[in-house]
């Protein structure tokens, strides 16, 4: 993909974050991310990868340096609205109390969102299906899911917000290994069909079609890890 400033999709610049016992996370991190890349970051636990995450959706406020999407300061993008554009999902499964449908649909219920038309019913079952959640039915209950159908669930319901950047933090490491693979599978459908994707991730992901670009943050800093094609091609 050229590196041109029209594919440029995120900018980050001097990026520096203490935690709140003042311990050093992110040292004037900066890194560019071009439209539709699969970025993977990896690095040691409390290495500030987490915290990189939640600055990009302004979960946390940035401290010092600077963070751009799509050339406008993240600063002046109201969160909801950031978040619609940027998703991300958590390593563990977030769901609130209701059906699987009132679950998929809570997203459009948010003042930000009440412009935008909720998918129907049937949809919403394509949507399942691609997941391989054939069996949940819109009417069942979310909280007897198990682990691994809830996050493929969540998954879902970040992308039916049509997002630009999916942003993944350790989604696999908790499930069982049918929904990793799935969830694998379909990160890599997502990619191919244009969405940027930054995951963290401590296992060894291994695409099989799409290029990922692999980078590991340590000690505040991200350094190359790798930059090839991992499995196939694009």
């Amino acid at each position: 993909m050229p590196n041109s400033v029209h594919q440029q999709l995120l900018v980050v610049k001097e990026l520096s974050h203490k935690t709140p016992d003042n311990r050093l996370v992110l040292d004037k991190l900066s890194l560019t991310v071009q439209r539709g890349q699969f970025l993977v970051i990896t690095g040691p636990s409390g290495g500030g990868k987490s915290t990189f995450m939640r600055l990009l959706v302004r979960l946390e406020e940035i401290q010092s340096g600077a963070i751009t999407f799509r050339g406008k300061d993240l600063n002046i993008l109201s969160p909801p609205e950031l978040r619609t554009k940027m998703v991300m999902l958590q390593q563990t499964p977030t769901l609130c109390q209701g059906t699987v449908r009132e679950n998929l649909l809570l997203s459009f219920g948010f003042q930000a969102n009440r412009s935008l038309v909720p998918p129907s019913s049937d949809q919403l079952r394509e949507h399942l299906d691609r997941v391989l959640l054939h069996d949940v039915d819109l009417k069942a209950s979310a909280a007897a899911l198990s682990v691994g159908q809830r996050q493929r669930l969540c998954m879902v319901r970040s992308l039916l917000m049509k997002p630009e950047i999916l942003l993944l933090d350790e989604p696999v490491s908790a499930l069982d290994p049918v929904s990793r693979k799935v969830v694998e599978k379909v990160t890599e459908e997502l990619n191919r069909g244009g969405l940027t994707i930054i995951m963290i991730s401590h296992a060894h992901f291994v695409p099989q079609q799409v290029a990922i670009r692999r980078l590991a943050l340590d000690n505040g800093s991200f350094c190359e890890a790798d930059h090839h094609l991992d499995g196939g091609t694009r």
